[in-house]
């Protein structure tokens, strides 16, 4: 569900968006699009079928978890080196009457959690956020769809912001906008990190429903 204020911000194009909560027939479109109308026709039914119930669970999963916004990318970086990263847009009901505290209240909490974590305050034209930057977090992959056949960990780059939306987008100065960028491509951070930057330095918030642009 969107929030009821409006988020906009600009985003290499290069970055794909993925329907949050969508219903079937936008999600089928959105597949088809993806693998590309002249290689459907060559796509086994069953295979496709089982393409789109996946694509629908992870709709619907985001959506769940308060995502309103998803996006990843998939390409070529320097000598033609393969590379890949993710972006989610989360709502959450938090206390922002003072944006000051709640801020210094979520790097407090963060630090609890891990030494590895890089935290601080950061001054963004919108207002004040909370930036957290881990550079080595595993995923770990199940044995059971590893090409090992074993549980294999794949170090992850990951920073989340936690920006309180200001007053004149929420009134009621109760919600926080997280911002989640990761990529298992840890290699390529100094590449990804001016368009996480870049990203952070353009949100802006207006009230009611939700406005992109790239």
């Amino acid at each position: 569900m969107s929030p009821e204020y409006r988020i906009s911000f600009e985003l290499p194009p290069d970055f794909r968006e993925i329907p949050v909560g969508a219903d079937m027939v936008e999600l089928t479109d959105d597949l088809r699009g993806r693998i590309g109308e002249d290689r459907v026709e060559d796509t086994d039914p069953v295979v496709l079928k089982q393409l789109l119930a996946s694509y629908a669970r992870t709709s619907w999963q985001l959506a769940e978890t308060g995502a309103y916004y998803a996006a990843n990318c998939f390409g070529l970086i320097d000598e033609g080196r393969p590379s890949a990263a993710s972006l989610l847009i989360s709502h959450q009901e938090v206390d922002c009457a003072d944006p000051e505290i709640a801020v210094a209240g979520i790097i407090e909490i963060r630090r609890r959690g891990s030494d590895r974590r890089q935290l601080q305050r950061y001054e963004l034209p919108c207002g004040p956020a909370a930036v957290e930057i881990e550079l080595d977090t595993p995923l770990l992959i199940p044995a059971a769809v590893s090409v090992t056949g074993a549980d294999e960990p794949i170090p992850v780059a990951t920073l989340q912001a936690w920006i309180p939306v200001p007053r004149e987008a929420d009134p009621k100065a109760r919600s926080l906008t997280v911002v989640t960028f990761s990529t298992p491509s840890v290699q390529d951070w100094e590449t990804y990190c001016p368009v996480v930057v870049e990203l952070l330095r353009t949100v802006t918030f207006e009230p009611r429903g939700v406005t992109l642009r790239r």
